[in-house]
């Protein structure tokens, strides 16, 4: 059973996502609910255990981020998904930069919307905690290799379609292979930092691993720098998000449309007078 804290002040919004969490699966959800950010946080800090939490940003007692930023404080190792009206979807996604899991627009989920949202919340949160917590022999294997290794989470929109990928680790590879630091990557998003990956098809192939838990073998050209790299993109299916290594295979490409020596020669000679 997952246990989830519902933070809504609307008592007839707060019973119908509760009946649409708890509604069939041999109560699959067990749901408190708080109708304040201060009940939230008395809560949390008199013990109650929850799995993942789903927080209003407008309360009577706190408005917009701030609402998260002060609950993850209470409640770290919890993944909040963040409840928003139809016409605050860029604070919705704002709160995801700052730490929310996902989003959800009131009036735009149904029963099984929400609960594959907080079934994959709580997956993304175990998988990725457990790659922070395994310690020396990850930081080895990430800091010797010298490809590129980086995990994405995905990022849906309210009717669970994959609108972009955050970083949520990266090695020190990516700065030679990328030329971006893990620094600048880890916590941003891919539209952000990577625009051009909607255009060139990369973001449609993640979106295919992360959907059909098919394998992406590719090899695809970027820009670094101000020139164009070619780059062995390997990705494969990492809870809801993606688990990818890149390495620069530019000479290799280079050398195989270059025409060989004896080619230019020939084209030399057939220039000359």
């Amino acid at each position: 059973m997952l246990r989830v804290l519902l933070v809504e002040d609307y008592a007839a919004t707060a019973r119908l996502i509760q009946t649409l969490l708890e509604r069939g699966e041999s109560r699959a959800f067990d749901v408190t609910i708080a109708g304040s950010l201060h009940e939230a946080e008395r809560l949390l800090i008199t013990g109650l255990e929850r799995d993942a939490i789903l927080l209003d940003l407008g309360l009577p007692d706190s408005n917009g981020i701030e609402t998260l930023d002060s609950l993850l404080r209470f409640a770290p190792g919890v993944p909040v998904i963040v409840l928003t009206g139809l016409d605050d979807e860029s604070v919705a996604l704002k709160a995801v930069q700052h730490g929310a899991q996902d989003f959800l627009i009131k009036g735009e989920f149904d029963s099984s919307r929400i609960k594959r949202s907080v079934r994959y919340a709580v997956e993304r949160k175990r998988v990725f905690s457990a790659l922070g917590e395994s310690g020396v022999l990850l930081d080895g294997v990430l800091n010797s290799s010298r490809d590129a290794v980086m995990a994405l989470e995905a990022f849906r929109n309210g009717n669970g379609t994959v609108q972009d990928f955050r970083w949520q680790l990266a090695n020190p590879a990516c700065e030679r292979v990328l030329g971006f630091h893990a620094r600048e990557l880890v916590g941003q998003s891919l539209h952000t930092v990577m625009p051009y990956a909607k255009r060139d098809g990369l973001f449609d192939g993640l979106v295919g691993v992360v959907d059909s838990g098919h394998t992406l073998d590719v090899e695809w050209p970027m820009e670094r720098h101000g020139q164009e790299v070619w780059l062995h993109v390997v990705a494969v299916r990492l809870a809801d998000g993606v688990a990818v290594t890149m390495a620069d295979v530019t000479d290799r490409i280079r050398a195989t449309r270059a025409p060989s020596p004896a080619v230019r020669n020939a084209c030399g000679a057939s220039l000359k007078p």
